[in-house]
């Protein structure tokens, strides 16, 4: 556990007490590098930079995605108390309309990245695409189609209003809320356990997701138990008939050592 002192040696620096009391904000949930940037309104490359200060220390990683630290301890961080101010009825509908871009902003990333992958838009300087996502957004392999694929959840699960897209539902100005227009995600973590899924079981996961967080945003954590529940009461499909040849294959099956590649019949 890091000591009192260097703890307040490295929430000296502003942005790092930023970015810090905005992870402790979401008690532990996984929050992507791209949503904290525009969030906390600084750039990415920046936000990086603090990250990696306060990484081992006080948050860990998990690719682009970040999280608190569980063993940091209660009362080191000292809260400054402020007296709020009422916002006129011009500006809620301001920070509404940020804060749902802001919210959107993976969703924004992951349909712009399917179109440069599409369209073969990095060929000028690039080979392939992940070389380009690493070059240019400094994504890991595997993130760019993590966030690809959790666009085309969230277009799945658009498909849930009532009222058409969401866009035309921003336009409205209206809360999103279990009664009518429904809570969506605002990271790709939440919607990741949902991939591998078909639009139909998405659509199912994600309402139950949302009902068991009492109408509020689920966490990803949750969203993986129901999916992981499913799973288990779901019977996998036998693919064989008796009398059937086959060949043996491991995959990672301690039973079959020995006996890879040997053939057998179906009994």
């Amino acid at each position: 556990m890091i000591s009192p002192q260097p703890l307040r040696d490295l929430l000296a620096n502003p942005n790092n007490s930023l970015i810090y009391n905005y992870l402790r904000s979401y008690r532990g949930e996984w929050i992507d590098e791209i949503v904290m940037a525009a969030d906390v309104g600084l750039s990415l490359p920046l936000t990086r930079k603090h990250l990696a200060e306060l990484e081992h220390h006080l948050i860990e990683r998990d690719d682009s995605l970040w999280r608190i630290l569980d063993n940091q301890p209660a009362g080191e961080v000292s809260v400054e108390v402020v007296e709020l101010e009422e916002l006129t009825s011009d500006e809620e509908r301001v920070r509404l309309h940020l804060e749902r871009q802001v919210e959107r902003a993976f969703y924004v990333a992951g349909k712009a990245l399917a179109s440069l992958r599409s369209r073969r838009l990095y060929r000028s300087t690039h080979k392939t695409f992940e070389d380009y996502c690493r070059d240019r957004f400094g994504f890991e392999r595997r993130h760019p189609y993590r966030l690809i694929e959790a666009a085309g959840v969230v277009d799945h699960l658009t498909q849930l209003s009532p009222n058409g897209t969401q866009t035309e539902t921003e336009s409205r100005q209206t809360e999103m809320c279990p009664n009518g227009l429904q809570i969506l995600p605002t990271s790709e973590r939440q919607v990741r356990p949902l991939t591998k899924l078909d639009p139909d079981q998405q659509r199912s996961v994600w309402q139950q997701a949302v009902s068991s967080a009492g109408g509020k945003l689920p966490s990803g954590r949750l969203v993986k138990d129901i999916v992981q529940r499913i799973r288990e009461r779901t019977p996998v499909p036998n693919p064989y008939r008796v009398g059937e040849v086959c060949q043996l294959i491991a995959q990672d099956n301690p039973d079959l050592r020995g006996i890879v590649g040997f053939w057998c019949i179906v009994s």
